[in-house]
């Protein structure tokens, strides 16, 4: 069967294409945020908004960067922005 990245990558692509087909673009970053989040919880992804994402490089974390926009089954979502424009 697919990879289980995959399905999961497949399935944030299809919530992400749902709520730009319904709404458009126009709209603020924090209601295509908020739309995405409720989407990939109802297709069964464990969600968290505003996450702080570790910082690692050569096994060491270094740090954490500012918030994430939102982490889905321990896959950081930077590409949010590019959904909203």
């Amino acid at each position: 069967g697919e990879h289980p990245e995959n399905t999961a990558a497949r399935s944030v692509v299809d919530a992400a294409f749902k709520i730009h087909t319904t709404w458009g673009p126009g709209l603020l970053e924090s209601a295509y945020a908020a739309a995405l989040a409720a989407e990939l919880r109802t297709r069964g992804h464990m969600v968290v908004q505003q996450a702080r994402i570790p910082v690692r490089w050569e096994g060491e974390t270094q740090g954490t960067r500012d918030q994430g926009r939102i982490v889905a089954g321990g896959q950081y979502l930077h590409w949010l922005e590019r959904i909203a424009r």
